[in-house]
């Protein structure tokens, strides 16, 4: 082994499997952040991309989350709604009951319509609700408040 450098081969060994576990974590954090930097805005408005259109067949209900609260976006005959999936009685997480078409609290048991209005239970506040779109294969939504 004259002329050789052990160090070397070291050094060559600990890039190789340095370069190896850094492509893991990029493979792995990739997809989550993925869908974070997939919110975007339609250009010249207030919408915010929420789910993709081909996610979100027709009776079915898809979660996403618009300025730190959680949402549902509801596709009901063709048409898309998008309301909050927090119950407004003790804010518990709603799910989407397709059989019925409305959401259901699994908490206390409200039941609230397509529209966000209080079916039955205690609560008394109906839904915050989302104005959507789509465009180029995803779903916008934006409060109502918003302008554009």
């Amino acid at each position: 082994m004259a002329g050789k450098d052990p160090g070397r081969l070291d050094r060559r060994i600990d890039y190789l499997l340095g370069t190896a576990i850094t492509l893991l974590i990029v493979l792995v954090l990739y997809p989550p952040l993925r869908l974070l930097w997939s919110r975007v805005q339609l250009p010249g408005s207030a919408y915010v991309s929420a789910v993709r259109l081909d996610d979100l067949l027709p009776g079915n209900a898809s979660a996403f989350s618009y300025r730190g609260r959680r949402y549902l976006a509801i596709n009901l005959d063709g048409e898309i709604h998008a309301l909050s999936a927090e119950c407004t009685y003790r804010e518990a997480v709603l799910t989407w009951d397709r059989q019925r078409r409305q959401l259901v609290c699994p908490a206390h048991g409200e039941i609230y319509d397509i529209h966000g209005g209080v079916v039955s239970g205690p609560a008394s506040r109906p839904l915050s609700r989302l104005l959507t779109r789509t465009a180029g294969g995803w779903i916008y939504a934006r409060h109502m408040g918003d302008l554009s």
